[in-house]
């Protein structure tokens, strides 16, 4: 099989270089055996993470996690259309995450409607150095503000901690008068600092 093969590009290149993919199956003689890969191949039924090896590292190919996930179709026919920047005619109610780095802070503002439905409202990104206050007072402003809603009302960001604000501190760099426990030179706002992490589940 081998003796008589011959590599086929299936894909337009640059003239210059090319890539193939080739299974472990195509070894030479004497070197990974059809017996080897049917042997490793029984011992991976009993194992997701051996099956995951022996997909990418035997057969080449990448491995499809198994998880329980929407039908693309139907997750794609729920979309809906609406304004950046306007709360749609459902949200009842608005909450903003923050993430904190050393040269920029993120903001995501969040409705909120019945049944856990959500819509990102607006997606900003405050350029510079976190240690000074004029950063954070952009961020306060964001927070501040009303935001339009659908049905020609207003919805501000609820100043309930417990409700309002989830802050990722990240690289945050806290200067040496700042109150114990705040985040941010100066900071009026309380908001709840929380970390990524890996898993399922709550962390407290």
């Amino acid at each position: 099989m081998l003796e008589h093969g011959e590599w086929r590009p299936t894909a337009e290149g640059d003239g210059r270089t090319a890539g193939f993919h080739l299974s472990s199956l195509y070894s030479p003689v004497g070197w990974f055996s059809w017996a080897d890969a049917a042997e490793m191949y029984e011992r991976a039924q009993k194992t997701p993470d051996l099956m995951k090896g022996f997909v990418n590292t035997v057969l080449g190919l990448p491995f499809e996690e198994e998880a329980e996930a929407p039908e693309w179709q139907r997750l794609y026919e729920r979309r809906e259309s609406y304004r950046i920047g306007i709360v749609p005619e459902s949200g009842l109610f608005l909450t903003a995450g923050v993430d904190v780095q050393k040269d920029r802070i993120e903001v995501e503002v969040v409705a909120w409607g019945r049944g856990k439905e959500s819509w990102s409202v607006d997606y900003r990104v405050i350029e510079g150095d976190t240690a000074r206050a004029e950063v954070w007072a952009k961020l306060d402003g964001i927070l501040a503000r009303n935001w339009p809603h659908a049905s020609g009302h207003t919805l501000p960001i609820p100043g309930d901690v417990r409700r309002c604000r989830l802050c990722n501190p990240g690289r945050l760099r806290l200067g040496p008068a700042e109150p114990t426990g705040e985040l941010g030179p100066g900071r009026r706002r309380r908001p709840a600092a929380a970390y990524g992490g890996g898993g399922q589940g709550p962390r407290w």
